[in-house]
């Protein structure tokens, strides 16, 4: 059994899921990051999906791209994982307000 198989969709519902996300729907791109970052364990796919999800305006998805940005440790994901973090803060996402605490100030 699959450590993660309450996230694995078949194919056909991933099919249904992608244009939902490519259409706007934060919800089906979230699900689709879940699938492929911890199902399919394609972390590429699932990093696409997880950006699409923060376009679309879901705060999780946000604080979440803004961690992996942040935890690379790159000169621009420090910046470019704030900006992402501080959305998810005006979503409403108190983790992501916790993370802004311990930021480095601008």
């Amino acid at each position: 059994m699959h450590l993660n198989a309450d996230l694995c969709l078949s194919e056909s519902q991933i099919g249904e899921l992608v244009p939902q996300a490519l259409g706007g729907a934060p919800e089906a791109a979230f699900r689709l990051f879940l699938v492929y970052g911890f199902c399919l364990t394609d972390i590429n796919e699932g990093f696409f999906w997880l950006e699409i999800a923060a376009e679309n305006g879901h705060a999780v998805g946000q604080y979440n791209l803004g961690y992996k940005l942040i935890e690379d440790n790159k000169p621009t994901g420090l910046l470019r994982g704030r900006f992402w973090v501080e959305r998810a803060a005006a979503n409403g996402n108190s983790a992501a307000w916790k993370m802004l605490q311990s930021l480095p100030a601008k």
